[in-house]
């Protein structure tokens, strides 16, 4: 740990934010979240993208500090003006959530362009589902397809996961069950709740798969465990019918 802080005091940047990861959870030296939030706002301001990112997330988390939205948003403004993806990805979370101020779809849409620009799946991700249902942006529901594709391709199950729903919809993009069931699947091995939670119900109807309420209910539990309260009711529902 002490080459760490030496070549951080040298003005080692990456060596910086090494150390302030160590002292905000605490692994290795005592939990210090003041001091990992001053030492990523230092290298913050000698230009290292990164650092900003971690600095925006420490500031819209309440880290080191209180909460504050606004200051997040122009921290996370400089990591992205810098080209970092994942800073741009944070910039468009903290615009849609509007933690502190008013959110803005726009702008938020806009950032998720600029990650998704500069290699971010995540970004891309998320724009897809903007485009998708028209946040912040003009609905292009064919476009919103090929970036949830290619982020869910790049293993950003979330996109896994709002493909699946457009696809299983079917109103405004060709509607193909099969490959939905695909995508909830393995969307829900990867822990994004709803999805098993929506592949479920598919084994419920026998939509895209053979009818079954064994399955459905394995499906419904598991979410219902993991705190999707609308599987909780479907279980009941399942044990109420014949």
């Amino acid at each position: 740990m002490r080459a760490l802080e030496r070549a951080c005091e040298e003005g080692d940047d990456p060596a910086c934010g090494k150390l302030a990861w160590h002292l905000r959870e605490g692994i290795g030296i005592g939990r210090d979240l003041a001091l990992a939030a001053a030492l990523l706002d230092k290298a913050c301001r000698r230009g290292s993208a990164g650092a900003c990112d971690d600095l925006g997330l420490m500031q819209i988390r309440g880290q080191g500090g209180p909460v504050d939205g606004k200051r997040a948003v122009a921290t996370f403004t400089k990591s992205c003006d810098a080209g970092h993806g994942n800073g741009c990805y944070n910039l468009g979370i903290a615009y849609r959530k509007g933690i502190g101020f008013t959110p803005d779809l726009r702008q938020a849409a806009e950032a998720f362009r600029k990650a998704c620009d500069a290699g971010s799946q995540k970004g891309c991700g998320e724009l897809g589902l903007a485009l998708g249902e028209g946040r912040g942006v003009t609905r292009e529901v064919k476009r919103a397809v090929q970036l949830l594709q290619k982020a869910c391709e790049g293993r950003y199950w979330g996109a896994c996961y709002n493909l699946a729903r457009l696809l299983s919809d079917g109103t405004d993009a060709p509607r193909d069950l099969e490959r939905a069931v695909e995508l909830y699947e393995l969307a829900c091995t990867q822990g994004i709740h709803s999805a098993c939670n929506n592949l479920a119900v598919l084994f419920v109807e026998g939509s895209g798969v053979p009818e079954d309420r064994k399955r459905a209910r394995q499906l419904f539990e598991r979410a219902c465990r993991a705190g999707v309260r609308s599987s909780c009711r479907a279980i009941e529902r399942l044990d109420a019918s014949p």
